[in-house]
């Protein structure tokens, strides 16, 4: 079995002038949700985020309680968009949910899947009080003899930029790759 991890941080919303006069807990809460299943809701002053574990295991929703703005394209019909949106066929794969630790300080969640390819993804989300940042760890492992490359092991993310209420074409991503920055234009879904 071969296994590698990825670090990644999500910056969520980096208004920091009024940081130090915001003060709270983060608060970590599991909600049934209507026919797509449970919903975990992690919340501090920065934010207000919504992951759905049967719905791919994504951001759902990322509130920015500074601008007042939803800063993710979701599609509550589909469960297209969000973000870490796992590819490989894990894009509406239902993911095990486990709160690993739950304080006033910090929140930490815990999404696994594995796959008819026999690649299991786990993904750790760590929130912090008075933090508008979360920290992500991806776990992979290979339970096969297979080769994974391409979209096997990619996670797409569909920010809204500067929030809204959806992604228009006037909307500019960069995105980093192996050869060199790339622009895109926003689409609608």
């Amino acid at each position: 079995m071969r296994s590698f991890v990825i670090k990644t941080v999500i910056l969520g919303s980096l208004w920091l002038g009024s940081a130090t006069a915001l003060m709270g807990a983060v608060t970590c809460r599991e909600s049934p949700q209507d026919e797509s299943g449970a919903r975990i809701e992690v919340e501090n002053q920065f934010f207000r985020i919504a992951v759905e574990p049967d719905v791919g295991g994504k951001i759902a929703s990322w509130f920015d309680k500074i601008a007042q703005v939803e800063l993710v394209q979701w599609d509550d019909g589909a469960g297209n968009g969000g973000l870490l949106d796992d590819r490989g066929g894990r894009s509406k794969a239902k993911y095990e949910a486990t709160v690993l630790e739950q304080t006033d300080q910090i929140a930490v969640v815990r999404l696994s899947c594995r796959a008819a390819d026999d690649l299991e993804v786990v993904k750790t989300l760590t929130f912090r009080e008075a933090s508008p940042v979360v920290s992500i760890h991806y776990h992979y492992r290979n339970h096969s003899q297979k080769n994974l490359f391409g979209f096997a092991v990619g996670v797409r993310n569909f920010f809204i930029p500067g929030g809204g209420t959806t992604v228009t074409v006037d909307d500019r991503y960069y995105v980093p790759t192996t050869h060199a920055i790339r622009r895109f234009k926003g689409f609608t879904m």
